[in-house]
This record gives structure tokens, sequence and C-alpha cells, in this order.
């Protein structure tokens, strides 16, 4: 949009939450248990596949959640 050309934001907090702890939170605000499950790879892949996703979306989507589950 206007004004944003050529910044750069940087979007962070003063606390990082693991998906387990937005989960919990969220089981506490709704009343109602809200697993999180972290599939295996080849798993989470083949469900984005399932749902039609195109092969490039779900290699990036695989190689975003294999960084997050590593800590890069």
């Amino acid at each position: 949009g206007e004004g944003h050309e050529n910044k750069i934001y940087h979007l962070t907090a003063p606390i990082s939450y693991s998906f387990e702890e937005v989960a919990q939170v969220l089981s506490e605000l709704s009343g109602k248990k809200i697993p999180y499950i972290s599939p295996e790879s080849k798993v989470f892949e083949d469900t984005l596949k399932q749902w039609g996703l195109p092969d490039e979306v779900v290699n990036v989507s695989s190689l975003f959640s294999t960084g997050i589950k590593n800590n890069d």
C-alpha cells in the first residue's frame, strides 16, 4: 500500500509462545480442550496434498514448518 514502499517492519514481541502454549490459552479461553498436534513432515505434506494444494505450496509450507520446529 501507499507509504509502505521500501520500509522494513520488525514484527516481534517481548515474549514468544510455543504452539502448545497457544493451544493451552485457547483451551482456557474457549472452555474446550484444543490440542496442538505436530505431525511428522510426511504426514503434513500428504495432508496438504490431499487438500489440493500445489506442490510448490506444499514444499514451502514443509520448509517453514521444519524451520519452526527446529527454532530456525
